[in-house]
C-alpha cells in the first residue's frame, strides 16, 4: 500500500488578493463547504466535501517590484515554511494566445460550416510564472482599478512505502503511401506548421472542466509545446513547429469521419482508425477556409482501434501516414498530411503526437526496413527493443529520445522536394514556448482527466510512468507525468528525469501520458 499525505496552499481564485496590503483571509477550514460543486471541482480538483485535502488559506505580501513590471515578489508563509514566489513575466505566451486561430465546425443542412472564433477578452490577464517553484498566477485589473491575482499553488508530499511498476506502452501508427523522392540542397531550418482538430466528446471533456475558449486555446499551444520540444534534437536542420490553428467540432455531425466509423452499441465509444484516418483525408482535402498547414492531428478522446482477424482490437493510440507531411493526393481528393492520436485533456498524447509527427516527417520505427519502392535509409540497425520514440518498447528515459536511425530518416526526407513545404517561413511565426503542461495540471488533475482519481505517487518514478487510483481504488500505471511536473523537493520531470528544476530554466517543457492497455501489437 501507499501512503499519501496532501496539503494544499490555497489563493483562493474567487477572493480578491491585492498585490500589496493583503489582509489575512478571515475564513477558515470551513471554506470548502462554502462551494459549489464546480467551484470545489476547480479550487481542488475533487468531487465531494469528504475528498478534500488539508488545506491552509495564507496572507500575501508583495515585496518591493521592479520599475519593469516584468517581475513580482510574493512573500508568504504556509506549512511551516517561509516561501518566497519569483514571478517573472510570460509576455510571449500571452502575445501567442492572442494570435493563435481557432475555429469551429458546426454541421448544417449544406454540410460542414467552419467560422473562425474572435475571443472578446479585455482582460486575459497578464501571466507570471515561478519556473523554480511551479507557482503560475494571473494577475488582471480589478472593478476598482486594483490588481487582482487568480492562483492555485500546490504543494503535495508523498511518503511512498511501497508500490509496484508495470511496463505498459503501446502507440502504433500505420500506413504507407509512395511518392517521388528528389534529393535538395541542403537545408539549415525548417517551420513544419501544425494543424489540430478536437473532436466533440473531447470538447465537451474540456467544458465540463469550466474551461473557456481561451483557455482552451492555451491547453493546445502548451500541448504542442511539449511536442515542438522533442523536435529541438534536430540541429541539421533545425525543426520548429508552428501552431497553424485549432479547428473544435462543436457537434458530432460536425466530425463524420468518427461518427460515421464508431463501432456498435455498446461499444461506441470506439472507433475504426484506419477508416477514420482515410475519411478525414476526404474531409480535410474538401474543407474551405482554413488556415495553410503543412500537417494536421486530430486530437480524441475516444479509443481507437484496428481491424485484426474480423475484430477492431483497441490497442492503437496513434495514426499516420508515412512521409506524408505536405502530400496532397489530387487524383483521390485526399491530403495525406494527417494523422490521429488519442489525447483525453491531460497532456496524455504528447508522445504520441510526437511518435505519428515523426511518422509524418519519414521515420519508420525502430528495426524496420525502407519500403521497397521509396528510397532513404532504414531504421534496421536501431533496435526496436531499445526504447526510443518511434519504438515505444520500454518506460524508460530513451522513450524520450530519438535514436540515431530516426535521425537520419528525418533528415534525408527533409532535404526531399516532397518536403518543400516545410521550408515556407511563415509571414507570423506563431512560435511554441512559454508554458510548461505541468504547470497547467497537476498529477491529480492529469490522473482525472484520464479517469482516475488522483496520483499514486509524486517521486521521481513519475517522469517515466504516472500511476493513478481508479474508483475501485487499484493504482493504474499510465504514461509519463506531463514535462514540468513535480516530482520532488524542488524538482521536477524533464525528459523522463527527475531533475533540478533550475536545470530547465525558461524553456517550454511539456510531455504527455496514457495509454489503456498492457498490449504490444503492432501494425
Amino acid at each position: 500500500m501507499m501512503k499519501i499525505t496532501i496539503k494544499i496552499l490555497v489563493l483562493y481564485a474567487f477572493l480578491q488578493i491585492m498585490c500589496s496590503d493583503a489582509k489575512p483571509a478571515s475564513l477558515n477550514l470551513s471554506l470548502h463547504r462554502r462551494m459549489d460543486p464546480i467551484s470545489l471541482k476547480h479550487i481542488f480538483h475533487v468531487k465531494s466535501y469528504e475528498e478534500v485535502p488539508e488545506y491552509e488559506i495564507v496572507h500575501i505580501r508583495e515585496l518591493p517590484k521592479s520599475s519593469d513590471e516584468e517581475t513580482k515578489i510574493l512573500h508568504l508563509s504556509a506549512f511551516g515554511k517561509d516561501i518566497h514566489l519569483h514571478l517573472r513575466r510570460s509576455e510571449d505566451f500571452d502575445e501567442r494566445l492572442k494570435t493563435t486561430k481557432l475555429f469551429t465546425a458546426e454541421s448544417s443542412k449544406n454540410g460542414i460550416r467552419f467560422a473562425e472564433v474572435f475571443v472578446e477578452d479585455n482582460d486575459s490577464g497578464t501571466t507570471y510564472q515561478d519556473i523554480n517553484l511551479m507557482a503560475a498566477v494571473s494577475v488582471h485589473q480589478g472593478v476598482n482599478g486594483e490588481l487582482q491575482m487568480v492562483s492555485l499553488f500546490t504543494l503535495i508530499s508523498v511518503l511512498m512505502l511501497s508500490v509496484s511498476f508495470n511496463d505498459i506502452w503501446e502507440n502504433q501508427q500505420l500506413v504507407n503511401d509512395n511518392h517521388r523522392d528528389k534529393r535538395r540542397a541542403v537545408l539549415d531550418k525548417v517551420w513544419p506548421e501544425v494543424l489540430l482538430l478536437v473532436d466533440y466528446d473531447t470538447y465537451t471533456e474540456h467544458i465540463s472542466y469550466n474551461l473557456t475558449e481561451t483557455q482552451i486555446r492555451r491547453y493546445y499551444s502548451a500541448f504542442l509545446n511539449g511536442v515542438d520540444l522533442r523536435f529541438k534534437a534536430f540541429t541539421d536542420p533545425q525543426i520548429s513547429l508552428i501552431l497553424a490553428g485549432i479547428i473544435i467540432s462543436k457537434d458530432k455531425n460536425a466530425a463524420p469521419y468518427l461518427e460515421n466509423n464508431k463501432l456498435s452499441s455498446p461499444d461506441d465509444y470506439a472507433f475504426n482508425g484506419e477508416k477514420a484516418l482515410k475519411d478525414l483525408s476526404h474531409y480535410l482535402y474538401s474543407a474551405k477556409g482554413l488556415p495553410e498547414y503543412d500537417l494536421a492531428l486530430l486530437l480524441t478522446e475516444l479509443d481507437m482501434c484496428m481491424e485484426k482477424e474480423n475484430e477492431c482490437v483497441r490497442h492503437t493510440a496513434g495514426l499516420a501516414y508515412y512521409r506524408g507531411a505536405c502530400f496532397v493526393r489530387e487524383s483521390l481528393g485526399r491530403v495525406m498530411k494527417i494523422g490521429i492520436v488519442e489525447d483525453k485533456g491531460g497532456f496524455d498524447g504528447i508522445i504520441g503526437a510526437t511518435h505519428e509527427i515523426g511518422h509524418l516527417l519519414g521515420s519508420l520505427h525502430d528495426g524496420d526496413s525502407q519500403l521497397d519502392a521509396l528510397s532513404g535509409p532504414g531504421a534496421e540497425s536501431c533496435g526496436f527493443e531499445e526504447g526510443f520514440l518511434m519504438s515505444y518498447a520500454e518506460n524508460t528515459e530513451t522513450m524520450f529520445q530519438w535514436s540515431e536511425c530516426s535521425l537520419e530518416q528525418i533528415k534525408y526526407f527533409l532535404n526531399t522536394e516532397e518536403a518543400s513545404c516545410l521550408r515556407n517561413e511563415p509571414d507570423n511565426k506563431n512560435l511554441l514556448g512559454g508554458e510548461l503542461p505541468g504547470t497547467m495540471l497537476s498529477l491529480d488533475e492529469q490522473c482525472e482527466r484520464n479517469w482516475a482519481t488522483r496520483a499514486c505517487a509524486n517521486d521521481s518514478r513519475v517522469c517515466l510512468q504516472l500511476h493513478c487510483y481508479y474508483d475501485d481504488g487499484e493504482c493504474v500505471p499510465l504514461l509519463p507525468a506531463a514535462e514540468g511536473s513535480v516530482c520532488g523537493d524542488s524538482q521536477i520531470c524533464k525528459d523522463g528525469r527527475c531533475v533540478k528544476n533550475h536545470v530547465i530554466n525558461n524553456t517550454i517543457l511539456t510531455e504527455g501520458p496514457i495509454c489503456n492497455d498492457n498490449s504490444t501489437d503492432m501494425y
